[in-house]
């Protein structure tokens, strides 16, 4: 079987990183941040509106700068700052210890800093490939990068694809290609918002992704079918 995933959201969890670079990005801007603020909602609402509340001002040029600020040191130094999800190494340990199974990282991040991000966690032993734009894009051509790889992945083998994720309009998109799909209810989204997705299995760590794996792999005919 094949699993399509961004690792970014099924082994790395990135609020650490993101809390890092706004903090960071705050205090270059001249604010104090309290140390202690949970700053976990920023991954439920625009980051335009969470800018705005973080700097308690929505001049654009401010907003404008802060987002710049930002966005350059999550690609130059908030990679290196994700936590591993509870489970995460496990994952990958089965994952290898297998030969039946393969893992294809789909990311929007560009090659290079796909390259870096597998080698920084020590994931590029148990990927058999990478698959992005040719250089780094916004979440929203995710879609179309998954439908050219599971195109890719058919034309090679007649082995089931499965694809984990936690946004619900590209679970809704793999279910209608008539992939296997696997909610991850630990990533962004809110699980009621997973829920509703319809994935064939939820699963509420990493460490259940091997049992997901081998429970779709034993039902070839269900995907889509829930």
């Amino acid at each position: 079987m094949h699993l399509v995933a961004d690792l970014e959201n099924l082994l790395l969890d990135p609020l650490p990183a993101i809390e890092y670079c706004l903090r960071t990005t705050l205090l270059e801007m001249g604010y104090a941040p309290q140390p202690d603020r949970d700053l976990s909602w920023v991954v439920n609402v625009p980051f335009s509106d969470a800018a705005i509340s973080l700097l308690a001002d929505d001049a654009p040029e401010r907003l404008d700068e802060f987002t710049a600020r930002y966005q350059r040191l999550f690609a130059c130094r908030g990679r290196r700052a994700f936590g591993l999800y509870p489970g995460a190494r496990v994952a990958v340990a089965s994952l290898q210890a297998t030969t039946d199974r393969h893992l294809h990282y789909l990311t929007h991040i560009g090659p290079e800093s796909a390259k870096a991000l597998l080698e920084h966690y020590a994931f590029r032993q148990a990927v058999d490939s990478i698959f992005t734009a040719p250089a780094p894009q916004c979440r929203m051509c995710r879609p179309s990068l998954l439908e050219n790889l599971s195109g890719k992945l058919r034309e090679q083998s007649g082995e089931a694809i499965a694809f984990a994720s936690d946004d619900p309009a590209e679970l809704a998109l793999a279910r209608r290609m008539g992939i296997h799909t696997i909610g991850l209810l630990y990533g962004r989204s809110p699980a009621p918002v997973i829920r509703r997705a319809q994935p064939d299995l939820l699963i509420e760590s990493a460490a259940r992704l091997p049992t997901a794996l081998a429970t779709l792999a034993a039902e070839p005919g269900q995907a889509g079918a829930h």
